[in-house]
């Protein structure tokens, strides 16, 4: 009866044991999920500018600045940067409608967040766009994310 109880208790201890791990495994996938959340969010605020970037997002995000480029390019070069909850709030809205859409329709973000929000629209008056003629212009139109970085790096 006492090795029965002795034995009992081993698999309880176990079972407390493989129940620990699993929790600290949910918790460090929850990070991890987490962590992934932001980076997408941060990845599609970096195609409006390289200035959304923070030092640490340039490295995490290196492996996609040719995708970054090519969506600026195309269609986040005419709209105001969004904040990240906008970002957020877009993402989870095309999720939710279709969960695919960012590997074949990535457009669907810009319009759904020039449609979601009414300031989004850059409205440049024209003595700006004259003003803004040169060197930086000539090298911004090559790679919007390197020019960006010399303009930062510039005025700093």
């Amino acid at each position: 009866m006492n090795q029965k109880i002795v034995s009992l208790q081993e698999d309880i201890e176990t079972s407390d044991a493989e129940i620990a791990d699993d929790l600290a495994d949910l918790k460090e996938a929850k990070q991890e999920l987490q962590h992934r959340r932001s980076l997408r969010a941060k990845f599609w605020k970096a195609t409006f500018s390289a200035r959304a970037l923070g030092p640490d997002d340039f490295e995490d995000l290196a492996d996609y600045f040719d995708t970054i480029d090519q969506l600026h390019a195309r269609y986040a070069s005419r709209l105001k940067v969004p904040s990240l909850k906008q970002v957020g709030d877009v993402l989870a809205a095309l999720d939710s409608s279709s969960p695919e859409w960012d590997k074949h329709e990535p457009e669907l973000f810009y319009s759904r967040y020039a449609a979601s929000y009414s300031d989004a629209v850059k409205r440049v008056p024209a003595a700006q766009v004259a003003s803004k003629q040169g060197c930086l212009i000539s090298v911004t139109t090559v790679s919007p994310i390197i020019g960006a970085l010399i303009k930062i790096l510039l005025n700093n």
